[in-house]
Parts: structure tokens; C-alpha cells; sequence
């Protein structure tokens, strides 16, 4: 059963490290976009793209949200992932890494509902 937990964790903490590296992929990319395109964790749920009132602030305003977003949970993907591989049971790093992803997330969400009162 402890395989198996363990198997379970490290598809978690790589999936958390595969969304933190796109979202900080998306992030450094916006700034090459001559126009908003398609993407699944840039915009508000319910809007479409082509109705934003100003697309240029929009990626401006987003931007740290999402870099911020994204070095989170690459980071608590690969310190839970350190944390079963390397550095073993402690009582500190579980506690960091949900902090540090409720954090990032709850920051995102927030930034994201501002963000479609602003623009849309």
C-alpha cells in the first residue's frame, strides 16, 4: 500500500510541476502575442477572448499573477517530489508546500476575477 501511495504522490507532484512550467511558459510567451489566443488558464470562465475591452492591459495585469501562479506550484511540485525522494518524512515541508500552493492559487483566482470586472 506504501508503493502505491507513493505512486500516487509523484503523479501529483508532477502534474503541480507541469502546470507551474506552463503557466510560467504562458506567461514569458504573452509577451510575443500580437493578439489574445486560444488558452485554457489565461482567461476568466464564461468570456471570450475577442470581447476584451483592452487585450494589450489585460496580458499586462495578468502577467505577474500568472508567473507567480506558475513558480508556485513548480516549486511545490519539486519540494513535495525532493520530500519523497530526497529529504524523507518531515513535519515542515507538507506544511510549506500547501501554504505555498494555497497561496499561489488563491492569489491567481483573485487576480483572475479582478481581472474579468476590469476587462470584460
Amino acid at each position: 500500500m506504501k508503493d502505491f501511495m507513493t505512486v500516487l504522490d509523484v503523479i501529483i507532484d508532477l502534474f503541480l510541476a507541469a502546470v507551474g512550467a506552463y503557466a510560467i511558459f504562458t506567461g514569458v510567451d504573452t509577451k510575443r502575442w500580437a493578439e489574445l489566443k486560444q488558452n485554457k488558464i489565461l482567461y476568466p470562465s464564461n468570456v471570450r477572448p475577442e470581447a476584451c475591452a483592452d487585450w494589450k492591459g489585460f496580458l499586462r495585469f495578468m502577467r505577474p499573477a500568472l508567473l507567480i501562479f506558475g513558480a508556485g506550484w513548480l516549486v511545490c511540485g519539486v519540494l513535495s517530489l525532493l520530500g519523497t525522494f530526497v529529504l524523507g518524512e518531515s513535519a515542515w515541508l507538507p506544511t510549506l508546500v500547501f501554504c505555498l500552493f494555497l497561496f499561489s492559487a488563491a492569489f491567481y483566482v483573485l487576480r483572475m476575477n479582478r481581472a474579468a470586472r476590469r476587462f470584460w
